[in-house]
């Protein structure tokens, strides 16, 4: 099974930001969640982009560089668990070009083939 949200470090307006995304469950829409982070947590403009993985409490981290011996960073939000988001986006998730028969749902594209049935896009 293949997941759909996924978990970066972003910036909306002025503020550094985890930025959680998901699919919506029953129609193709892509919701991103901007929670604030404490200021203090030294972010950098390239941090930017990066997978970031929830550690628990309203604490995330993330790995400064590519390699496996790259250090990691912890941010915390700025109310711990409690932080609400301080920007909410939707973006539709257009339908795919295809010449076969297809629906959203489970939070997938689907296309109908003959032989399998429904399978994921």
């Amino acid at each position: 099974m293949r997941y759909t949200h996924t978990t970066v470090i972003g910036k909306y307006e002025h503020t550094f930001c985890v930025v959680y995304s998901d699919n919506m469950w029953s129609e193709p829409v892509r919701v991103s969640h901007y929670w604030p982070i404490i200021e203090q947590d030294l972010i950098r403009e390239q941090d930017i982009g990066k997978p970031a993985r929830d550690a628990g409490g309203g604490v995330y981290s993330y790995r400064l560089g590519e390699q496996s011996f790259s250090g990691w960073v912890s941010v915390h939000l700025r109310n711990g668990s409690a932080t609400k988001p301080i920007h909410t986006e939707e973006h539709p998730l257009p339908k795919p070009k295809l010449r076969v028969e297809t629906r959203y749902s489970d939070a997938r594209w689907q296309k109908l083939l003959q032989s399998k049935g429904w399978v994921n896009i």
